[in-house]
């Protein structure tokens, strides 16, 4: 078949001494604990995307496994090909943590929110985005919760929080990814979000921040959020 279609699979590599094996044409091969964990929830991902497409046609590309690691002639090649693998790719999958439950709950809420500002019916207002009402429609990012040292906060906006600041975002492949793909979907096991909705999320609560009158590139701060809870929000 000539230029099938193929998802990209992109991940941290992670300790290269902490390795598991994933068999492929009956061959065991070592790779990392990180891919090892993207590869079991890249197809489910896949599948949700492409929901009703036969799951025959599905076919990954991972740096690690479709690259000889052991030719550095071929490896050197490839590196400099990756742009291509992520702009011809039908569809990017970048796992951007594993086994982490903060994270997991970061993608939840980012979907929950998107939802809210581009679903509701009817539309939400200019106003309701500058006063943040939106934030009512979500009851998780309103109240305080107690963590192990007692301390007020809100679970949802610290998933938030650790999501914006993860290495994932620190990578020089990040700049290709997001630039280059047909398509990019970011997942952590098995929550997933399309990076087009935080795009979208953002450019919408930008325009509450801008039409924030006197207070241009703020929002007005809600009353029916305590400080501990909105700080992180801000």
């Amino acid at each position: 078949m000539d230029n099938p279609s193929f998802t990209a699979l992109s991940y941290v590599w992670g300790n290269e001494s902490s390795t598991d094996e994933v068999v492929i044409a009956g061959v065991p091969i070592p790779v990392t604990r990180t891919l090892a964990r993207a590869l079991r929830w890249v197809k489910h991902h896949w599948r949700q995307h492409f929901a009703g497409r036969d799951g025959s046609g599905f076919r990954v590309w991972a740096d690690a496994l479709c690259i000889n690691q052991l030719d550095i002639d071929e490896r050197n090649q490839q590196v400099q090909l990756m742009g291509d693998s992520y702009s011809q790719a039908e569809l990017v999958v970048a796992s951007v943590s594993t086994f982490d439950s903060v994270i997991s709950l970061a993608l939840r809420t980012y979907n929950e929110i998107h939802r809210v500002l581009t679903i509701t019916e009817p539309p939400l207002s200019l106003s309701e985005l500058k006063r943040c009402l939106w934030l009512k429609r979500i009851p998780s990012l309103c109240s305080e919760s107690l963590d192990v040292d007692t301390h007020p906060r809100n679970q949802a906006w610290q998933a938030i929080n650790k999501f914006q600041h993860l290495p994932y975002w620190k990578r020089v492949w990040i700049v290709q990814e997001t630039a280059l793909a047909k398509k990019l979907l970011l997942f952590c096991d098995s929550e997933c979000i399309d990076f087009d909705k935080i795009d979208d999320i953002s450019k919408i609560l930008q325009r509450g921040k801008l039409a924030s009158v006197g207070q241009p590139d703020h929002y007005i701060n809600p009353n029916f959020m305590s400080d501990k809870v909105w700080c992180p929000a801000c």
